[in-house]
């Protein structure tokens, strides 16, 4: 399963609204399937915990990448050309490069499940229901005009 930035923030940050239900649903999975995230998000969150909860908050995630040994994914040029296109393909989303590099990476690595907290549903209702990418996902769509 593949870890966003919401996801990993919200486990972290006591007060955030989604807090108690991202660490119920870590806790719960964590055992039962691997999880995964990328370099991209890793930096996101990095940052994003770093500038909201202050450094040690940071590192404490870091470490905890560590010590789980979650595989951290490197977006490949292919990816970052994907990521345009899908970009491109939707001009009414408020997609972050972030969003758009992960969504070309899940699809180019057949990653089918994604955190519940991802940006956004057009991905995420076809990947939870296990269908994997479906035509409506912004990979989908945006890949299949890359010439």
């Amino acid at each position: 399963m593949l870890v966003d930035t919401g996801a990993w923030y919200a486990i972290a940050d006591a007060s955030d609204r989604y807090h108690e239900e991202a660490s119920r649903f870590y806790t719960e999975q964590a055992g039962r399937r691997p999880f995964v995230t990328t370099e991209l998000i890793v930096a996101e969150t990095w940052a994003l915990l770093h500038s909201h909860l202050g450094r040690s908050a940071a590192l404490i995630f870091w470490e905890a990448l560590r010590a789980t040994r979650t595989p951290i994914l490197i977006p490949e040029p292919v990816d970052l050309e994907a990521a345009w296109h899908i970009a491109q393909a939707f001009p009414d989303q408020d997609f972050s490069f972030v969003d758009c590099t992960t969504f070309a990476l899940m699809e180019r690595l057949g990653i089918t499940d994604a955190s519940p907290l991802m940006p956004t549903s057009l991905f995420t209702d076809s990947v939870q229901a296990g269908n994997g990418p479906s035509a409506a996902s912004p990979a989908r769509k945006a890949t299949a005009r890359i010439p």
